[in-house]
């Protein structure tokens, strides 16, 4: 079975230089692998199912990140891989390489695209949204990169850096739960807060109450960040 490309569908972002371990830090990047049950398939005529890639990761929690497909050109390896809502949610530190040091200008620079190495190992043909198309029900993830030229490029969807942190954050904070570092329940708790204020769901919290429990939120994790400082 032969190794097989595709291009993911949000934006691929360098993080804030504190987003990253000490021997990481400035070197951090984040977006998505994959997308889940798009509207419409890719180039390839493939839809990916949402449950895709989970026993690969269990084999594979994380994998390298190389340099546009180059095996012999690894410029880093991911710290986090995790399916949300949306898609594959993944976060990496790159190496300190000329390489690395070439692929992060052109991340910061906002040239760069997703895609992964992977080979379908499970797939059948369906009809989604009027297309025939091929579902892909499991995957073996090998490597991420970075690409200049990404073939789903007109279906992309901009993420800003913000949106992606409160993402990664939410599937820590649901990984990880009470164990999550506390800005990773900030940004979860903000994501949440996010949501509520854009829901049109005549059964959605009322903006009163909505404030009422942020405010309750807040209070607790200011708390529980004084008493980390105390033992500090």
């Amino acid at each position: 079975m032969s190794m097989e490309y595709k291009e993911g569908r949000a934006a691929l972002v360098a993080l804030p230089e504190a987003a990253g371990t000490d021997a990481a830090r400035g070197r951090v990047i984040a977006g998505y692998a994959s997308h889940f049950e798009a509207d419409e398939p890719d180039t390839y005529g493939d839809i990916v199912g949402r449950s895709a890639y989970d026993a690969s990761l269990q084999v594979r929690p994380d994998v390298p990140i190389l340099r546009m497909h180059a095996a012999e050109r690894p410029i880093g390896k991911t710290t986090f891989l995790a399916p949300d809502q949306y898609g594959l949610l993944f976060r990496g530190e790159l190496v300190n390489t000329p390489d690395a040091d070439e692929m992060l200008e052109l991340i910061k620079a906002g040239l760069m695209q997703v895609s992964i190495g992977y080979r379908a190992t499970k797939s059948h043909t369906a009809v989604w949204k009027g297309k025939q198309v091929r579902m892909l029900d499991t995957i073996d993830l090998f490597e991420i990169s970075p690409v200049t030229f990404a073939a789903d490029s007109g279906t992309s969807v901009s993420m800003s850096k913000a949106a992606i942190l409160e993402r990664l954050a939410e599937a820590e904070y649901r990984i990880l739960g009470d164990a999550a570092p506390l800005e990773t329940k900030r940004l979860a708790l903000l994501a949440e807060v996010n949501r509520f204020l854009e829901s049109e769901d005549d059964n959605a919290p009322s903006l009163e109450q909505r404030r009422r429990m942020l405010d309750a939120e807040i209070a607790s994790v200011q708390a529980d960040m004084e008493r980390e400082r105390a033992r500090l």
